[in-house]
């Protein structure tokens, strides 16, 4: 009999046995704009079962937090409507921009303020998150949800944001430009955030983690990088963000879990060395078009390091000779030493088809 799923992983991310395995997962999904062409094109059947047609190695189950909403909540409000672009205030106190005829993803929408500009409004955002508040942990996680967890074939992760809605993509709730400023001006009010944001997180982990055998923890912080580099100096990046996510490490690794995944788009490069000091040892999507080479990185930062991800979503739109020509080589120097999974370095768009996808797990799972 062979290795589960959940055994396989263990191996990679600990360097037992060379390869992969032929192990690929799916981070980001397939976009309802993907789905919808290929029914239209006649690929699937309409309300099929994308699995049954793609199938990724993806029966990981990910324990997430509804992104930590407030409680209460916000009051949802409109601010300004022009045609079908809305200003308004989401259940986070968010202020953003969306468009409400966009109702399947890809979904794009821009945030433009946050609910946090001075320590008054912090004092107030922040009794709305109570740790002890159980209605927080959803009801199905109960101890018979985590003991069938535990038993599973495949990883269990633990997804989560350093702070509500989606952490760094709207900066801590401060927004982009205030969080800029008070910065620049007042650094220790982001640090006093940051040690908050911390607190809670560690205090409602505590309502269950020693319920569940977690595989791997990913903190989400989309939005602390871009194309070319990243959103602070590594510098500050360190005194900051570093602290605190070298102290939750600390807690993590108490409670058994050792595979700890910063995840955020764009090149991130700059900081691993104040991640990889902090204790996070895993990067995930790896954006092949912001210059992230996993090969690259494994010469640079060896076995410290591991990764998912780094499959060119443009070199899947370009089609099967693509996967051959581009994707494959890299990927076999990767499986060589383990510590990789290979997957998607984003959402699946309706420029790539359903046929190199498959090409791409057969040639996978062939290795």
């Amino acid at each position: 009999m062979g290795k589960t799923i959940r055994e396989r992983f263990h191996d990679i991310m600990h360097y037992k046995g060379a390869g992969s395995g032929g192990l690929i997962w799916q981070l980001e999904g397939i976009s309802d704009a993907a789905r919808l062409k290929w029914e239209q094109d006649g690929e699937i059947p309409t309300g099929a079962n994308i699995g049954s047609y793609l199938p990724f190695d993806s029966g990981r189950v990910t324990l997430g937090f509804g992104q930590m909403p407030p409680n209460p909540l916000f009051d949802e409000t409109i601010l300004e409507q022009n045609g079908d672009i809305i200003t308004g205030i989401d259940t986070y106190g968010n202020t953003r921009v969306w468009d409400r005829t966009k109702t399947t993803t890809p979904v794009s929408y821009t945030y433009i303020d946050g609910p946090i500009t001075t320590r008054a409004d912090f004092k107030a955002f922040a009794k709305r998150f109570d740790p002890t508040d159980t209605s927080r942990v959803p009801k199905h996680w109960d101890d018979s949800y985590f003991a069938a967890l535990n038993k599973r074939e495949t990883p269990v992760s633990l997804e989560t944001a350093l702070g509500p809605g989606r952490g760094a993509k709207n900066y801590y709730s401060f927004g982009f430009d205030s969080y800029m400023d008070i910065l620049a001006e007042d650094e220790a009010f982001v640090e006093e955030v940051l040690e908050f944001w911390l607190y809670f997180l560690m205090k409602f982990l505590d309502n269950f983690i020693d319920k569940v055998d977690i595989d791997y923890f990913i903190l989400m912080e989309d939005g602390m990088a871009y194309k070319t580099s990243v959103l602070i100096s590594p510098e500050q990046f360190k005194r900051l963000n570093g602290k605190y996510m070298k102290k939750l490490a600390a807690y993590l690794n108490k409670k058994g879990i050792d595979i700890l995944c910063y995840y955020t788009s764009g090149n991130i490069e700059p900081y691993i060395p104040v991640l990889l000091d902090a204790g996070f040892n895993a990067l995930a999507p790896m954006e092949v078009a912001a210059g992230m080479d996993a090969y690259a990185m494994r010469q640079k930062y060896g076995k410290d390091l591991r990764m998912m991800g780094n499959i060119s979503d443009r070199a899947l739109a370009r089609g099967i000779k693509a996967v051959d020509e581009e994707i494959m080589p890299k990927l076999t120097k990767m499986w060589e030493e383990g510590g990789y999974i290979p997957a998607p370095d984003d959402m699946i768009m309706p420029d790539t088809s359903l046929k190199t996808l498959q090409h791409l797990i057969q040639r996978v799972k062939a290795i």
